[in-house]
């Protein structure tokens, strides 16, 4: 016997009242678990208080708020009777939070994206984009306007940490917000309309039509990326366009993004996708 429908793992911002009120608005009896963003420094805790939700409200599924990364983990060893968790399995997941591992794969799927300089000697026009290999909202991206301000940014980073430099392209962020399952395709796309570029969140977002020639070719650059991978489930993907029209890949968020009040008022559900997902495999 069910306590509830849905129990939503972790959280994120306002993502997770949002989320809740979509499920809600289709019968769905959803709860929440405590506050828990920081799961890759606190695995362990993050573990304790999901365990204890989900002997306190007994769901029929769990979706994750925020980074999947622990929660995926979690379902790949243990066993959890009557209960679904429907996120990808811990390699693509981890594949997709990695800065340097996804624009590889951006890089096979023949992606554009903006120049790496491998070799900061090389660059002779700033600023550019410091980007750190895991970074939770714009916290690890910066935009260094010379060569001693990036110099002072790589030499705080820990030995071995992997990080990248890109060429700054000036222009409109755009993302894609897609949901995968067996075939099934479905997306939303928006622009940032108030940015700081690299920075962190936008402040401002505007819808695209999904027929409209940009949203059409982010869905297919989305889809060619994450098809290499077999990916099931929810992701976001950023993109710069330039001003003329060329959309360059940026980074992917294997999650629920801030985006998702936008979508939700467009139509693309993605919350109700994903439990249906689970429920109707």
């Amino acid at each position: 016997m069910y306590g509830c429908d849905v129990l939503l793992a972790g959280s994120m911002g306002n993502i997770a009242d949002i989320a809740m009120r979509s499920l809600e608005s289709h019968g769905l009896a959803v709860r929440c678990m405590p506050f828990a963003q920081n799961t890759l420094r606190d695995e362990c805790g993050y573990v304790r208080e999901l365990k204890k939700a989900l002997e306190q409200h007994r769901p029929h599924v769990v979706l994750p708020i925020g980074d999947a990364t622990a929660l995926s983990k979690f379902k790949a060893v243990n066993t959890v009777h009557d209960c679904i968790i429907p996120v990808d399995r811990p390699g693509n997941i981890e594949l997709l939070n990695s800065k340097t591992a996804c624009c590889g794969l951006a890089a096979q799927a023949r992606l554009p994206q903006p120049h790496f300089f491998n070799d900061i000697g090389q660059i002779d026009s700033y600023p550019v984009i410091f980007k750190r290999d895991r970074s939770f909202g714009g916290t690890g991206i910066r935009k260094p306007s010379s060569r001693q301000a990036l110099e002072q940014l790589i030499s705080k980073e820990k030995p071995g940490a992997k990080w990248l430099v890109q060429e700054y392209i000036e222009g409109c962020s755009c993302s894609i917000d897609v949901f995968m399952h067996n075939g099934r395709f479905e997306y939303g796309c928006y622009r940032s309309l108030a940015s700081k570029q690299g920075l962190g969140p936008s402040a401002c977002r505007e819808s695209l039509p999904a027929s409209s020639e940009l949203a059409v070719l982010l869905a297919g650059y989305a889809g060619k990326l994450l098809d290499r991978i077999g990916f099931q489930g929810v992701c976001g993907l950023d993109f710069i366009v330039n001003e003329a029209g060329q959309p360059y890949f940026l980074e992917c968020n294997p999650r629920f993004t801030g985006g998702l009040a936008t979508q939700l008022e467009t139509g693309v559900d993605l919350p109700f996708l994903w439990f249906q997902m689970a429920v109707r495999p």
